[in-house]
């Protein structure tokens, strides 16, 4: 009898810590725990998409897990921001953009969602300047030049945009902006008809994207006026900066940044961060961004307070340029 009573305490003892343990709150795997998705708002093929290609791979590295790229292009970047403002916040979306989503609150009336609120930054990534070429019949060939025969010319100085918002629309808004020259715009639809039309001197001037018209200035195809950056680009040194021809407040660079969902926790934005820096401080990935015409910014840059700031600074300075412009 004692025995019997004995097996019943133990039983008991063992059921009830077992019900102890099960009752436990469970320990989340620590993240990333699977593969992330990284959204590229933008067609294949394009500075911007190369580009958010080699940060996925980089952040697999220092992740140690697999991060597969998807395109969802369309509606100014638009459908692929939407698509990550209302994911899960939980790590596995993430955003790879450019400029363009600063300057979408001044586009559209009806964003489905609020670039300054709706995403949790992460870090800055790279700059890519803007390099502004003409076709070989402008009989200008610096910027000097180029100012005074834009502004005595008897026809219309025409230059090359694709679509409003676009790299060259928006360079092309800064520039007539900042010179205080009239131009007319002639909208593509994508950037190698652009180029093609503006080689065969059907427009004038082109204002994209340093790493569309490299090859165009090296081999002498076009007229290269004036780069964005500060200072001169190392594949094109022989083209001097809006500063140097005598055009201030020019301050223009297609930065890109890394966004996750707003609400994402702040020790994965912070794991996320980190692993960003890493790739910065790796000379591989400095280099494969360097190929695309781009600079990385400093690591100190990669962080979410210096996106923040920049996108912040950005959307109010879009406000002021587009309604006058594009609008």
């Amino acid at each position: 009898m004692l025995i019997r009573k004995t097996i019943r305490r133990a039983v008991a003892g063992a059921a009830a810590s077992m019900l102890a343990m099960l009752s436990l709150p469970s320990q989340a795997a620590p993240y990333p725990d699977k593969a992330i998705r990284l959204i590229l708002p933008s067609a294949p093929g394009g500075t911007t998409d190369a580009m958010g290609r080699v940060v996925g791979e980089y952040l697999g590295k220092a992740l140690g897990q697999a991060v597969v790229v998807e395109n969802i292009g369309g509606a100014g970047q638009t459908l692929g921001a939407a698509r990550v403002a209302k994911s899960a916040p939980d790590g596995y979306t993430l955003l790879f953009i450019n400029l363009g989503i600063s300057v979408q609150p001044a586009l559209y009336d009806n964003l489905p969602y609020d670039p300054a609120k709706d995403f949790a930054p992460i870090g800055l990534v790279a700059d890519i300047p803007f390099v502004l070429v003409g076709n070989k019949n402008v009989p200008a060939k610096d910027l000097a030049s180029l100012r005074s025969y834009i502004g005595s010319s008897k026809n219309p100085v025409t230059i090359a945009t694709v679509g409003r918002g676009s790299a060259t629309q928006l360079c092309a808004s800064a520039l007539t902006q900042a010179m205080h020259l009239n131009v007319t715009e002639v909208p593509y639809r994508g950037v190698g008809p652009a180029i093609s039309d503006m080689l065969g001197g059907h427009v004038d001037l082109l204002c994209d994207l340093t790493a569309s018209s490299v090859g165009y200035i090296s081999s002498g195809s076009v007229s290269a006026y004036a780069v964005s950056s500060e200072k001169r680009v190392d594949s094109i040194p022989t083209v001097p900066t809006f500063h140097e021809g005598g055009v201030a407040g020019l301050d223009l660079m297609a930065w890109h940044g890394l966004f996750a969902p707003a609400g994402t926790p702040q020790e994965v934005v912070q794991k996320l961060s980190q692993a960003l820096q890493a790739a910065l401080k790796d000379p591989a990935f400095v280099q494969r961004i360097r190929d695309f015409g781009g600079e990385p910014v400093p690591v100190a840059l990669a962080q979410p307070a210096p996106l923040a700031e920049k996108l912040g600074a950005e959307i109010s300075r879009w406000k002021q340029v587009i309604p006058r412009t594009a609008q």
